[in-house]
């Protein structure tokens, strides 16, 4: 019988994380990312938290907008990390960076 090994080393957990993550092309309005190891409910997991710009003024139909690119990157992204020898559950979560301190 064929196992996997179990990735018990942080810093190639989090390398893993980020390589999965850096694959997908990231939208417009979405300035980076960090991830960040934690625990919910007594669980590993790991914590994707997407920087946003432009928090100011946004209208409903742009929140939207955003939201039906966001949500399906991230059910593909759970998906991925979750097909991998982690323990850890994939979370996501969301910042705003104001627009003006954004260096291309």
């Amino acid at each position: 019988m064929h196992q996997t090994q179990r990735i018990t080393r942080p810093a190639e957990e989090m390398a893993r994380i980020r390589e999965i993550v850096g694959r997908h092309e990231l939208p417009e309005f979405v300035d980076g990312f960090d991830v960040q190891f934690g625990s919910y409910e007594d669980e590993p997991a790991a914590w994707i938290t997407f920087k946003l710009l432009g928090s100011d003024g946004l209208g409903i139909e742009e929140l939207q907008r955003r939201a039906a690119i966001l949500v399906p990157l991230q059910n593909r992204l759970f998906d991925e990390l979750m097909d991998g020898d982690s323990d850890r559950w994939p979370f996501f979560r969301v910042t705003y960076r104001d627009a003006s301190s954004h260096v291309p």
